[in-house]
C-alpha cells in the first residue's frame, strides 16, 4: 500500500516551541497487524527521539522517512498502547512492532528501521508499562 494511503495526514504538524511540534488533526495509521491507530488532534510530539550525537547517522527527528510512524510510536508509548479505533492496549513489543513495520512501509532501509527498532526495545526509558512485555 502507498504510503499516503498509510499517512493521510502527514504534513499536519505546528512547531510550538523548540523539538515540539503539535498535531493540528487526527493523525491516523492504518497498521497491518492492528488496524487504524489515530494520533489525537491536539497531541505534542518530539518527533523521532534520536540523541542529538546520532543525527549525522541516522537524521534528526523531523527529517527522516521515520518520522510520520515515529509519531504513531510516541502516541502509543504515551498513551500506555491505546489504539483508539478498537480500545485495545498493545504492550510495549507490540507497540514497537507496529514501529518497525511503518518504518517498513515507509521505506527505511532495512539496516536504520533494525537499528531504530533495536534502539527503541533496549533504551526506552521515557515510557513505563507492562514491565513484563
Amino acid at each position: 500500500m502507498m504510503i499516503e494511503n498509510r499517512f493521510p495526514l502527514n504534513d499536519d504538524l505546528d512547531f510550538v516551541e523548540a523539538g515540539k511540534a503539535l498535531l493540528r488533526e487526527d493523525f491516523i495509521y492504518l497498521s497491518v497487524l492492528y488496524g487504524e491507530i489515530r494520533a489525537k488532534k491536539g497531541y505534542i510530539t518530539d518527533g523521532a527521539s534520536i540523541p542529538k550525537f546520532l543525527w549525522s547517522i541516522i537524521g534528526s527527528p523531523w527529517v527522516g522517512k521515520y518520522l510520520f510512524i515515529a509519531i504513531i510510536h510516541d502516541w502509543l508509548c504515551s498513551t500506555e498502547g491505546m489504539v483508539l479505533a478498537t480500545g485495545e492496549k498493545l504492550t510495549k513489543k507490540q507497540t514497537d512492532q507496529v514501529f518497525l513495520e511503518g518504518m517498513k512501509y515507509s521505506k527505511v532501509n532495512f539496516f536504520k528501521r533494525h537499528v531504530m527498532h533495536k534502539a527503541v526495545r533496549m533504551f526506552r526509558l521515557k515510557f513505563d508499562w507492562e514491565k513484563n512485555s
